[in-house]
């Protein structure tokens, strides 16, 4: 049972573990992108603060870091490290990752060789169930958005 260390996700690991009897292992890298001096605002306040770097509607320059914080790129490239390093840490076994919206819609573009430059949305409903599994350096879904278990869930859409 792998979490972002940041705490919503550590809550609902928390949830998992005693659920399970599972430990549970943070890692920062399954952290929401840093976004530097927009930490604390909006979607839509990011992206008049710093109209190159955000955008969830039209193509944006994916190497454009706000002060502070992170590209998209730089963001992406994170995050597939981080899942590529899980799925060999534990090659043949089965890893329950808890994370946010914005590090499952770059393993959604990572699944399907969407480009970071690429505007995209990616529908992810809060508590879904998702399944990839990696196989010869190859990513396959299994499973997106799946909220059976949900029955008032309301997807929400992650560039």
């Amino acid at each position: 049972l792998v979490s972002s260390d940041l705490g919503r996700a550590v809550q609902t690991a928390e949830r998992i573990a005693a659920h399970c009897g599972l430990a549970i292992r943070t890692d920062p890298r399954l952290r929401e992108r840093n976004f530097g001096a927009g930490e604390g605002m909006t979607y839509e306040e990011i992206d008049r603060a710093f109209p190159d770097a955000f955008s969830r509607d039209r193509q944006s320059d994916p190497d454009v870091v706000i002060p502070g914080g992170e590209s998209r790129r730089q963001f992406h490239e994170r995050v597939r490290a981080a899942f590529e390093a899980l799925a060999r840490e534990h090659d043949g076994r089965r890893v329950a990752v808890i994370a946010h919206g914005g590090v499952l819609a770059s393993l959604y573009r990572i699944v399907h060789g969407i480009p970071v430059a690429h505007a995209h949305r990616v529908a992810i409903s809060n508590a879904a169930y998702n399944a990839v599994a990696f196989d010869a350096d190859a990513w396959t879904l299994e499973a997106w958005d799946d909220t059976d278990h949900l029955p008032d869930a309301a997807p929400f859409v992650e560039s």
